[in-house]
């Protein structure tokens, strides 16, 4: 039966803990690469719903003056940057469906 606890307190700490670092590292790029979307959206002026660190329940949510949701999620393993409109038709002039790409490219463009 010894063969059962091969690994000593302090191998199996070191791997918790590589563990956590690998999550921590996730969410940094996670966060980096939807902080992307978020940013390319304001420039294009898009209307920003939510922007999510994770997924699941919410943990921490707030709202700022413009009505973006801003929420950190249960679970570590992804995110979100939601446009208005993305989901449906509307009328709102900065939802993501009603902008036109034509324009916004060429204003932006290096070309």
């Amino acid at each position: 039966m010894n063969f059962l606890f091969l690994a000593s307190f302090g191998e199996i700490a070191t791997y918790v803990l590589y563990i956590l670092l690998a999550i921590l590292v996730l969410l940094v790029m996670i966060t980096v690469h939807e902080f992307g979307h978020y940013i390319v959206g304001k420039i294009f002026k898009f209307g920003i719903e939510e922007f999510s660190i994770g997924f699941g329940p919410k943990l921490f949510s707030r709202k700022n003056k413009n009505g973006e949701n801003f929420s950190i999620r249960a679970i570590p393993l992804g995110g979100y940057c939601a446009f208005k409109g993305e989901d449906g038709e509307t009328d709102d002039p900065s939802a993501f469906n009603n902008k036109k790409p034509k324009n916004h490219i060429s204003e932006y463009s290096c070309f």
